[in-house]
């Protein structure tokens, strides 16, 4: 059965850069196999701790800073996560949306707190906001300004509202953020980055196509696809990635269990030092949330202008929130022609009060939400913006079919 996609574009551009996405969960799942945290203290977990959901709250720098803990004493107002961010040196960034999503039944999410090393608190408020009817949300907001303030260091979120965890039977429980920053480096390649965002209901029995375009494949080139999801369960298998057609899998992210709780680049786990809780990045570790980067190089070719992603199961429910894909050119930029003015010493004097640079200026909107402006007198100067898509405030979709259990 094929679901409605209900992710949407929010970012398209090219240039000299890249992209980085971090993020971390907030709710431990006290099951048998779960491994254990490098930093991070898990206590008493309380009752129904069989189910595949998470159990208890993490809340980082708790009881002291650089600690994590985890435990039944802690509340939804209470959790809070961070994670790493390294921007390279000499970087600037030019955009950064940050994501947060989890169960939640109650009234309807109206922001979150982001910190940036241990202060600099800032309320955000979503430009959108997608609502699930089984009572899942995820948001999206922009922080462009406070991460380009900051920078490199330790990003904490907290205020993100929860069903409770504690003592309760919720195989479906979860509760994330996600940070994506571009950044401009003229020391790396021209890079192609497409960011899509939403909440696809991956249902039991069903997938979902979601169609990216806005790009051409170059010559030479490597591709990498970041998939973010929510409730993907290791003990479940049957879900699967599939890019133009192709099944996407690696060391941590097996063919048929590709949503597994885990957070990988390139088939290795990811765990970064100063991340709290730190956790091992492997299958099962990451309480219902996945942040996996896959190379996808082998399935494009010259030219190509759209790639399809499909996600899909046969019995595990799960969520997509987000697809990025950054296409690098290998191909050596071609140098321009130099204007070199010809001096022709001559005895005749000619004055012209006709001016000769008449400047014509077009503006041209495509559906990559790439809009380019072109001055044309002589020397023609050329500036690209990026136009990036605010979608409603409030953006509400009924997957195909509803289960309450997987």
């Amino acid at each position: 059965m094929e679901g409605v996609p209900a992710i949407d574009p929010r970012l398209n551009l090219t240039q000299r850069g890249g992209v980085i996405t971090i993020g971390n969960t907030l709710g431990h799942d006290c099951a048998a196999g779960v491994p254990a945290p490098i930093v991070g203290a898990v206590g008493t977990c309380g009752t129904n701790t069989s189910d595949s959901g998470v159990d208890i709250y993490w809340r980082a720098d708790s009881p002291a800073v650089s600690q994590a803990e985890a435990n039944t004493s802690l509340n939804n107002a209470q959790a809070r996560s961070s994670a790493m961010l390294n921007i390279p040196v000499g970087a600037s960034v030019t955009h950064a949306y940050l994501y947060w999503g989890a169960r939640w039944g109650g009234v309807t999410p109206t922001g979150a707190t982001l910190e940036f090393n241990w202060g600099n608190s800032q309320n955000v408020t979503p430009i959108s906001t997608v609502i699930n009817p089984n009572s899942f949300y995820q948001a999206v907001a922009d922080v462009t300004s406070y991460v380009q303030t900051h920078g490199s260091g330790a990003y904490r979120a907290s205020g993100i509202l929860a069903n409770p965890f504690i003592n309760t039977n919720d195989t479906n429980a979860f509760a994330a953020w996600w940070l994506v920053v571009v950044y401009a480096d003229a020391s790396q390649p021209n890079r192609t980055i497409i960011l899509h965002d939403g909440l696809d209901q991956v249902l039991i029995g069903s997938s979902i196509t979601n169609t990216l375009s806005g790009f051409n494949i170059p010559s030479s080139s490597t591709t990498n696809l970041t998939i973010v999801g929510y409730e993907g369960d290791n003990s479940s298998a049957g879900d699967q990635l599939l890019f133009n057609g192709n099944s996407v899998s690696n060391a941590q992210n097996p063919t048929d269990n590709m949503m597994n709780s885990t957070r990988s680049y390139l088939g290795n786990p990811v765990s970064s030092a100063g991340d709290l809780p730190q956790l091992t990045g492997a299958a099962n570790s990451m309480g219902g949330f996945d942040l996996d980067t896959f190379d996808v190089s082998a399935w494009t070719s010259p030219g190509q202008t759209t790639a399809s992603i499909t996600t899909g199961s046969t019995s595990d429910m799960y969520f997509v929130g987000g697809l990025i894909l950054a296409i690098t050119s290998l191909v050596a930029d071609t140098p321009t022609p130099s204007n070199t003015p010809t001096n022709t010493p001559t005895n005749t004097s000619t004055a012209t009060n006709t001016p000769t640079n008449t400047p014509t200026n077009t503006a041209t909107n495509t559906p990559t939400n790439t809009a380019t402006a072109t001055s044309s007198p002589t020397n023609t100067p050329t500036s690209t913006a990026t136009n990036t898509p605010t979608p409603s405030l409030w953006r509400t979709f009924l997957p195909i079919a509803i289960r309450s259990a997987e």
